[in-house]
């Protein structure tokens, strides 16, 4: 990427490995968020089921969305390894590019997990 001051920045993307390692721990995160969550909401009985169910969409489609708008292109298992999501021109992405982004990790994850993006 060269910037408007004419400087060539180098941005590598990052491999397989870091990237799983980060969803890794983005999935671990979530899922004491969950827990937690499911455990105060079980004392609701059956009223919490409702309220459950929007903690799992928002735990599970917004966490990313929102972490990496607000934190410059990081989840907290990204920022732990040094990863960022940037745009194009190497900037930090926005909200909608963040949504978009996850948006589409459904139609990647399809028909095999992500082998086929990971081949691609």
């Amino acid at each position: 990427v060269v910037t408007p001051e004419g400087v060539a920045l180098h941005l590598p993307a990052a491999g397989p490995v870091p990237r799983a390692l980060a969803w890794a721990l983005d999935l671990a995160i979530r899922l004491v968020l969950v827990v937690a969550g499911g455990t105060v909401l079980a004392l609701l009985g059956r009223s919490g089921a409702g309220l459950y169910a929007v903690l799992l969409f928002t735990v599970f489609w917004l966490y990313p969305i929102v972490f990496e708008a607000a934190w410059n292109g990081c989840t907290p298992g990204k920022r732990l390894l040094g990863l960022r999501v940037i745009a194009g021109n190497g900037a930090p992405v926005g909200w909608l590019a963040a949504f978009t982004r996850n948006l589409l990790r459904v139609v990647d994850v399809l028909p095999f997990g992500y082998a086929c993006g990971l081949i691609a």
